[in-house]
């Protein structure tokens, strides 16, 4: 929902945004003064409530349209979720495409990341349906911003609206930019005035047109990587793997994205739809080609949180859990019972951090309509058996102790043998 605005306010900022954008065009461009506008334009998705809908086709599998629907919130970076559904659809009937076995993907999802709030911690949480049987899966990382940052860039309809080219680099389009390393000119072409911004990085070759009028938002951008020469996305490894589907080498991907509408929403210029294209040659003369297609709607800079229960957390009884540690440890000893999260392992194995984050969740069992909290308790040890280990522990420790004692006196015999023989 677009918040009402006063016409005498609404009126100053679009004075304001048109006086800046107007000096800084009328200027010669300045390469630090542009890409800060541009790294500007997207402060609009730092804060507020909205609904995001995309579609992806690809040239190999036509006949399947991937579909997500979900809505965004985002209280000023500090706390984030989305929550939704993932589905693939017959791409002529629009009903769920089966697979040859008859099952379908069809799957709903939410994720929270709530900040110190929550230690820290990211959870994301799935239900998949096949035939009568529904699985629940609840996915905790400790190292929650790290993997907030990576399922950001993953969701191409949500990557899209941040700036990112998943495909390309796991850096934002303004991340791979400084004012050191790009060549910036000015073009117009069928009365659409831009500033073009080009570089090379390890990545690939970047070239990125901006509207001047809009605040030096997005208009379009071309990226390019070839193999021999450039980093694959994550930017550690060369560019050119051998691809799993058609086991040829790749050897040039090429991504276009261009913002296809915009609207100027409460002081911002936000865009409403995003073509996301994508394109690896091989070296067999094949190519592998992607399309998707991103709305924006329902667009809310100043949202009711907790009218909109937008935090809220919920996860079914029947879900399975697991923890991903920092160090990269995956923990599945767990398990969901009485609407509580139970580990199989010793309280003092549980860290006190991940203990409080999970206690602080909220959720609602499968078939029961009271809120539950999830909480983290360990399984008790069978009390026989907790005896019988202190027994043993006890045992083991006066054994070790008569050893150490006969080391020791060992020891003090064969100084004193070797002094009187000194003597």
């Amino acid at each position: 929902m677009i918040m009402p605005y006063s016409f005498k306010k609404c009126l100053l900022i679009v004075l304001n945004m048109t006086v800046l954008t107007s000096a800084l065009a009328a200027q010669s461009p300045d390469p630090e003064t542009v890409l800060q506008a541009f790294r500007d334009s997207y402060n609009w998705t730092k804060h507020g409530a909205m609904h995001i809908h995309g579609t992806q086709v690809s040239n190999f599998a036509p006949e399947v349209t991937t579909v997500w629907d979900f809505d965004l919130f985002n209280d000023r970076d500090e706390k984030f979720r989305a929550v939704g559904t993932n589905r693939e659809l017959d791409s002529r009937t629009g009903e769920l495409s089966k697979f040859n076995d008859g099952s379908v993907w069809d799957k709903t999802f939410q994720t929270l990341f709530g900040g110190q709030g929550a230690e820290g911690l990211y959870f994301h949480h799935s239900q998949s349906y096949e035939g009568s049987k529904e699985y629940s899966t609840l996915n905790l990382w400790e190292a929650g911003e790290e993997r907030w940052h990576i399922e950001k860039t993953k969701i191409l309809p949500l990557s899209a609206f941040l700036g990112y080219a998943p495909q390309f680099s796991k850096k934002a389009l303004y991340d791979l930019l400084s004012p050191d390393n790009m060549t910036i000119r000015e073009e117009s072409q069928e009365g659409l005035r831009s500033y073009v911004l080009e570089v090379e990085v390890d990545e690939g070759y970047v070239e990125l047109w901006l509207d001047p009028e809009q605040g030096f938002s997005l208009q379009t951008c071309v990226l390019t990587k070839e193999a021999g020469k450039h980093l694959s996305a994550d930017g550690t490894a060369p560019y050119g793997d051998t691809d799993p589907i058609w086991h040829a080498r790749q050897t040039k991907c090429v991504t276009e994205i261009t913002v296809k509408e915009s609207a100027y929403v409460d002081g911002h210029y936000v865009p409403l739809q995003i073509e996301h294209h994508y394109r690896h040659e091989l070296e067999n003369d094949e190519a592998i080609s992607m399309d998707f297609h991103c709305e924006l709607s329902k667009v809310d800079f100043n949202p009711d949180f907790v009218a909109l229960k937008a935090f809220e957390f919920s996860v079914p009884e029947n879900t399975r859990p697991r923890l991903w540690k920092k160090d990269g440890t995956l923990l599945t000893d767990f398990q969901w019972k009485d609407e509580q999260l139970i580990a199989d392992m010793e309280e003092h194995e549980l860290e006190e951090k991940v203990k409080k984050a999970v206690g602080s969740i909220q959720t609602t069992p499968s078939g029961k309509s009271t809120e539950g909290k999830l909480s983290l308790r360990p399984i008790s040890i069978d009390k026989d058996v907790s005896e019988q280990i202190k027994k043993d522990i006890f045992v083991y420790g006066l054994s070790l102790a008569a050893l150490v004692l006969l080391i020791c006196g060992w020891l003090v015999y064969g100084k004193m043998k070797k002094k009187s023989r000194k003597d």
